[in-house]
């Protein structure tokens, strides 16, 4: 249960923080989360990895809409994305769940040394 309340937790954290600071305070709330719910290592991952993927994939699907496309599929075109557009959000809703990951790990492994 503190897993899927985690999750939520840093969707709803990550987007409103995302509208007034930095891209990278995402990870400073996945540290955050994992920290204060005390999940294990693979928990914290998955919580942190989960929480920012689908909150960058949505927010890039709803930019994406906004422009038509065009954007994403010319910076899939630009990389030699394989989907073009959709290659494009994938792969930055990956990255920053990456990102989200391995900050919730580090709040789970501080949380250990404490």
């Amino acid at each position: 249960m503190k897993f899927l309340f985690s999750i939520i937790l840093i969707i709803v954290l990550g987007g409103i923080a995302q509208l007034f600071l930095p891209w990278w305070t995402l990870v400073v709330i996945t540290f955050l989360v994992a920290f204060a719910f005390r999940l294990n290592s693979w928990q914290g991952f998955f919580a942190g990895f989960l929480g920012i993927f689908l909150l960058w994939a949505i927010y890039a699907f709803f930019l994406n809409q906004a422009n038509e496309g065009i954007l994403a599929s010319r910076m899939g075109d630009l990389f030699s994305l394989p989907g073009g557009a959709s290659g494009t959000l994938i792969i930055s809703a990956l990255v920053g769940g990456l990102l989200g990951g391995l900050g919730a790990v580090t709040g789970t492994f501080g949380r250990e040394l404490l």
